[in-house]
Formats: C-alpha cells, structure tokens, sequence
C-alpha cells in the first residue's frame, strides 16, 4: 500500500532546512560598543570640572595621546602627551565661548605654537598652565573647502607635559578640588578652604579638618580629609551630621583622637 506524504511535511521540512542553513550563515549580532574603563586621577577630576563648569553635555571620556610641541633652549620638539580625552557630537557658539572662558578664568594661557590646525586640518585651540596642557579642537561640517554653518563636534585634550617642572600644589589647593569633585560641582562654587591648625597623624594617616565655604552661603561648612599616598576627602557637609561609628568606619580606624569626634555625634 503506497503512503501519500501529506504537502504540509514538505512545507515543515523546507523551513527546518532553511532555518538549519540560516543559522549558519547568517551574521552575527555585535554587542553595542561600550568605552573602556578610564582611571579617576587629576586629568579625569579636572576635565570633569570643565564639564561642570561650562554645563556642555560630553558623550564620554577615553584615555588618549594628543601630539604637542615643545621649544626647549629654541630647539622645537615634538612629543605625545599622555592624558585623557572627552568629546561632545554638537556644539553652540555659547559652548565655544564657555570653554574659551572657562581656560582664560582657571589661570590657562593660549600656547601659540599648538594653535592653528591640527593633523585633520581642523580647527585647534591650545591652553596650558603650569605643566598641564589642552586642546580643543574645532570638528567643523565642511564642503570642499567651506566650513559649513552647522552644529559641529568638539574634541577636549587633556594631560601633563612632563619636560616641564611640576610645581607644588598646596594642601588647601588640593583639598578644593576634591571637595568641588565630592560635591560634583565646580571648583569656582568653592569660594575658600580653611584648615584648621590641630592635625594628627594616625596609623600612617595624616587627617586634616577644616571648613569651606560653598558658592554665596553665608556660613561654611566642614570637611575632614586623610591623606595616606594622595588626599581623600572622608566627609563634608555640617558638624555633626555623620555618626562617630560611621566616621571611624569612614577613616579606617577605631583609634580616633577625642577632639576629632567632636565632629561627629554619639549613637
């Protein structure tokens, strides 16, 4: 007796197989790209601030060497600076002006020899002050040889020119930036750091206290910070608002001297 195989199985069949054949050919799915893990040192706290300040919105921050030119006893140099970048898709002129300012305000001088254009044939701006060196370079929309009137992108360059002498920064100068940091405002809003004169030194720590005053408060408020390689600021904020347990918790030990708990309050 002959058996009729039904059109359906053939229809199964043909979808299985296709499926099976898909499977092996068809290509595959990339994982969205995630920027790669940036360490938090003085170049990372000090772009932060930039966006902080300027308000401009960055996409993200990638470690990055950036090419800078150097005259040592009227020999040019040219060398790659070792630091991080950010990068914004779309700028304003507002936003243009907001960074110029913010460099100009913060001490920064234009450095002539790296003005001009860059290796892409964009527009570059260049700051240092002391041994910390930037460039902003101008991403323009261009058509041939016009620079076309449209939002354009904006690269910030950031890192340490170590051929010059790094200077001394003071404990007070240092303490702002990790307060303006902790606070994730801008260090402008950090009017004055006052430390007082008591510190101790405790398990290899050296711990400081002292009071800041923050944007047009009329009263300062504290701070406590510890330093066993770099500073660290442990809390900021008004007297008494942290726990004594949470404080020793928070310095890393249990041998904190009397007049410092004066800063916390008993549970």
């Amino acid at each position: 007796m002959n058996k009729t195989i039904s059109p359906l199985w053939g229809i199964v069949c043909a979808l299985v197989f296709g499926a099976v054949i898909y499977g092996f050919t068809a290509p595959s799915r990339e994982k969205p790209w995630t920027p790669p893990e940036t360490a938090h040192d003085a170049t990372y706290e000090f772009l932060q601030d930039v966006q902080r300040e300027t308000g401009i919105t960055f996409t993200f921050m990638i470690d990055k060497e950036f090419p800078w030119i150097v005259v040592v006893d009227r020999e040019v140099k040219n060398m790659m600076i070792t630091g991080k970048q950010w990068m914004a898709p779309e700028m304003t002129q507002e936003n243009w002006t907001a960074i110029s300012d913010y460099f100009m305000q913060n001490g920064f001088v234009l450095d002539l020899p790296n003005v001009g254009a860059n290796p892409n044939q964009w527009t570059q701006e260049a700051y240092k002050k002391n041994n910390v060196v930037c460039t902003v370079v101008h991403m323009a929309h261009t058509q041939g040889n016009l620079i076309l009137e449209l939002p354009s992108g904006m690269t910030i360059s950031c890192g340490i020119n170590l051929l010059e002498e790094i200077p001394e920064v003071t404990t007070e100068e240092s303490i702002t930036n990790l307060i303006a940091s902790a606070l994730e405002i801008p260090r402008s809003q950090i009017t004055e750091v006052v430390m007082e004169k008591t510190s101790w030194d405790l398990e290899g720590m050296h711990i400081v206290r002292g009071v800041y005053t923050k944007g047009e408060e009329p009263y300062p408020r504290m701070f406590i910070a510890k330093k066993t390689t770099q500073w660290e600021i442990v809390m900021s904020g008004d007297e008494g608002s942290v726990a004594c347990d949470d404080l020793r918790l928070l310095i890393g030990s249990d041998d904190i001297p009397e007049d410092l708990l004066t800063s916390c309050f008993q549970e």
